[in-house]
């Protein structure tokens, strides 16, 4: 059904309604701005992301008077002035590799909004696809909708189904993708301003990015729906690998649900907070493999000035109508990210998919014996005789791994101690 047009009763009835009942006090202004624009966008109304709210305010008062669309105009000098067109692209950039190396090489404070489609290939599907997670719902459980299993209402009446199919994405048992490792690059370089991720996988924080956001919350940790008892998520490992409903330990008759935000539930205030104070800032917008169906997150590429540059790495074209990216580019999300960087002349290994150790981690007792079989010199001795004949309680740095073989290869015939010795003075090496 097409919207109501600003001079029909409904639209009126709609309007007048909104106006007289005014946002609780928990409401997030946020929530506030955004009924005020969807007001006007029911009217064919957009508005400049930089609109005062008190000028949406008087533009509703306006057209929910009667009068027709430019009459209301004319009565308020601002009303044409916030008024904006779809987007449209900014000079001339093209839908390439290099422009798109371009863009990320100028930018310094670049937002990364990231989707389902950055950790299919780590082998958790994504959810509107075809073969995606809604269509495993559908097939697998007898729910109203594959939604469902994510409703805060149905969850409040029948856990189980959640619990069933909750394994399928429990993040322990998943690497981060090259897409995760790009970001964590944009990091260490100084470039990212914020990761705003609309996944609960939390791979972002196996990949060792800390400039993260958990739009809609995440695996992490837990919350009891009857009590305030919280617990890490590792907590409801045992029961979620069941397919067993977890019991508050607190107050028991409580159902533990992993801090994920369900339908039904509000964002968190720190993704408000932060989302207010990274828009002004940002001088480039990421996309990277979102559907944008889900607000209020979707919303992201709207509030950002029309003059920040905004790209789009995805499957398919997505977006409100009519909003053009500047770059664009089609495709799995990963294979695109490693033309980016080899374009950029980064190195590759930036994409390994592991979290990088700190270069004064120490190895293991076991790590030596196998540095030692690599230079086909056994290693008899045990711990304590090891940190004595070392002199530095063990202790041997990462970086002077190759010195170390190198010298035992060439020092085969020194005795127990020499080549101990050896090991102990590899990290001054």
């Amino acid at each position: 059904s097409s919207s109501p047009s600003p001079t029909s009763s409904t639209w009126h009835q709609q309007t007048s309604a909104h106006r007289s009942s005014p946002p609780s006090a928990h409401e997030h202004p946020f929530y506030r701005r955004q009924q005020l624009k969807r007001c006007l966008e029911s009217a064919g109304l957009f508005v400049k992301a930089a609109t005062p709210d008190a000028v949406l305010e008087d533009m509703i008062a306006l057209l929910a008077s009667g009068e027709p669309i430019m009459a209301a105009a004319s009565k308020h000098r601002d009303f044409v002035k916030f008024l904006k067109m779809h987007r449209q692209k900014l000079g001339t950039f093209c839908d390439c590799i290099e422009d798109l190396a371009l863009l990320v090489e100028r930018a310094n404070n670049i937002v990364a909004l990231t989707g389902a489609g950055v950790s299919v290939s780590c082998g958790i599907p994504d959810f509107r696809s075809a073969s995606g997670l809604y269509a495993q719902i559908a097939e697998r459980f007898d729910v109203p909708q594959p939604e469902s299993l994510f409703d805060m209402e149905f969850f409040s009446i029948d856990p189980q189904p959640f619990y069933s199919f909750a394994k399928d994405i429990f993040p322990d048992r998943f690497t981060p993708s090259p897409t995760h490792m790009f970001l964590k690059a944009l990091e260490d370089r100084g470039k990212l301003l914020r990761n705003y991720t609309q996944n609960i996988d939390t791979l972002e924080h196996v990949a060792g990015i800390e400039r993260v956001i958990y739009c809609h919350g995440s695996f992490a940790t837990a919350s009891c729906t009857n009590c305030e008892y919280h617990c890490e998520g590792q907590d409801l490992k045992e029961d979620i690998m069941n397919e067993r409903i977890s019991y508050c330990p607190s107050c028991v008759r409580g159902v533990m649900k992993p801090d994920i935000t369900f339908f039904g539930e509000a964002l968190s205030e720190t993704f408000f907070d932060n989302l207010s104070r990274d828009l002004p800032k940002c001088d480039l917008l990421i996309i990277i493999g979102s559907s944008l169906k889900v607000r209020p997150v979707c919303l992201i590429p709207e509030l950002i000035d029309d003059k920040v540059p905004q790209v789009l790495i995805n499957m398919e074209r997505v977006g409100s109508f009519g909003h053009e990216y500047d770059c664009t580019i089609l495709g799995p999300c990963d294979a695109t990210i490693e033309r980016l960087v080899a374009n950029l002349g980064w190195p590759k290994s930036c994409l390994d998919g592991k979290r990088q150790e700190e270069v004064d981690d120490r190895f293991s007792l076991a790590e030596l014996r196998s540095i030692c079989a690599l230079a086909h010199e056994p290693l008899r001795t045990d711990e304590g005789q090891e940190k004595k004949k070392s002199g530095k309680g063990g202790e041997v740095k990462r970086k002077g791994a190759k010195g170390v073989q190198s010298k035992q290869v060439a020092q085969r015939a020194a005795g127990e101690e020499q080549r101990a010795s050896v090991l102990g003075s590899a990290g001054d090496g």
